[in-house]
């Protein structure tokens, strides 16, 4: 069975398809700060793979293999995509690339199906991430939230903002162009610059958040791709702008 490759290295599989995470360490550059063993101990980790492992349908999640010749740990696709968006977004889009190189040319291990199963991996890893990261805010102990009993945002969407308000402290307030507080004017990909710089991965591609971002309901989208010059750096860009309505308590 050929191999898949990434960045001229071949990623070896175990009898039940799993993929080495030693050698996709490699194919990232090796650094230390990058080892499987540092990402296998990190809290998110251990739930995502106590949480795809309690699926029936998937095999074990993660397998060690000590035989002397093909010695190292072995994962599923979605923890293959994981571990990529961890190392960093130019990372992950290789690995995207290499299993779209794989299918391409014929060379699948499995059937002709495989382009839609390793899309919804991709998917599945996103929402699962999403939702373990995302913890629900506590209730005020006089009164309900403003926002009791209306519909939910997307839990992507909501991990987007929840991450996004991060950064943007983390940033010192730079991310968000808006004059008025209860506003968010944000550039995307200045808030990708940032998510990379700060090695958190944000919960969607830029192009899926370009769709997921457009029926944010708090903050609400009124529109996009207005060119405006901030404040802080006088440079003109363009940003999507979002409002948090009346009463809504911002984060």
């Amino acid at each position: 069975m050929n191999a898949l490759t990434i960045a001229g290295t071949g990623i070896r599989t175990d009898a039940a398809g799993r993929y080495c995470l030693n050698d996709l360490h490699r194919a990232a550059g090796g650094e230390s700060r990058h080892q499987p063993a540092f990402w296998l101990r990190n809290a998110q980790t251990q739930a995502l793979i106590e949480e795809i492992g309690a699926s029936a349908n998937l095999q074990t999640p993660v397998s060690t293999v000590n035989d002397g010749r093909n010695n190292g740990t072995y994962v599923c696709k979605e923890l293959v995509y994981a571990y990529a968006m961890w190392i960093s977004p130019a990372f992950h889009v290789q690995v995207i690339r290499a299993y779209d190189a794989l299918v391409g040319a014929g060379r699948a291990p499995v059937g002709p199906d495989l382009r839609d199963e390793l899309i919804a991996a991709q998917q599945r890893v996103i929402e699962l991430q999403s939702r373990l990261r995302v913890a629900p805010a506590p209730a005020p102990a006089t009164r309900p939230p403003a926002t009791a009993g209306l519909p939910a945002d997307h839990p992507l969407v909501a991990a987007f903002w929840q991450a996004f308000h991060g950064l943007n402290e983390t940033e010192g307030g730079r991310l968000n162009h808006a004059p008025d507080p209860a506003d968010v004017w944000l550039n995307l990909t200045e808030v990708q610059e940032a998510a990379r710089r700060w090695g958190q991965p944000l919960p969607a591609t830029a192009a899926s958040l370009r769709v997921l971002l457009r029926p944010s309901l708090r903050p609400r989208f009124p529109t996009s791709n207005v060119a405006t010059r901030p404040r802080r750096s006088g440079n003109p860009m363009r940003v999507w702008m979002f409002a948090y309505g009346p009463g809504e308590v911002l984060p």
